[in-house]
């Protein structure tokens, strides 16, 4: 079910429903976090990230969405994920006129590379 929302949540994204796509994204979250789909979890918070970007109202909303889909996509070894959010949050701070973030630990570390 979750990978359905997912899905939903994404088609109201592309046809400029954005209530609708939180909704829809909101309720994949929760099916995530119940049955422990970590990898959906983490692409349903680069959504929700995605479609809040945009809305000044919501912008510390959407730094810590930011920080919790990085934290999870180095985590889990999701690239593509990661390097979504470590943009989006320079973008964040850049828009806010705030200092960058502390780059997160797996990023930083000698040697230590994500997993491809």
């Amino acid at each position: 079910w979750q990978s359905a929302l997912l899905s939903l949540g994404a088609a109201h994204a592309q046809m400029g429903h954005g209530a609708e796509a939180l909704r829809a994204l909101d309720e994949c979250v929760r099916l995530a976090q119940a049955h422990c789909d970590e990898e959906c979890l983490t692409h349903a918070l680069a959504a929700a990230c995605a479609l809040l970007a945009d809305d000044p109202a919501k912008a510390l909303e959407h730094s810590a969405l930011l920080a919790r889909c990085r934290r999870r996509a180095y985590e889990l070894g999701m690239p593509a994920v990661a390097a979504f959010a470590e943009l989006s949050l320079a973008r964040a701070c850049l828009r806010q006129a705030a200092p960058p973030p502390p780059p997160h630990r797996a990023a930083d570390a000698a040697g230590e590379e994500l997993p491809r």
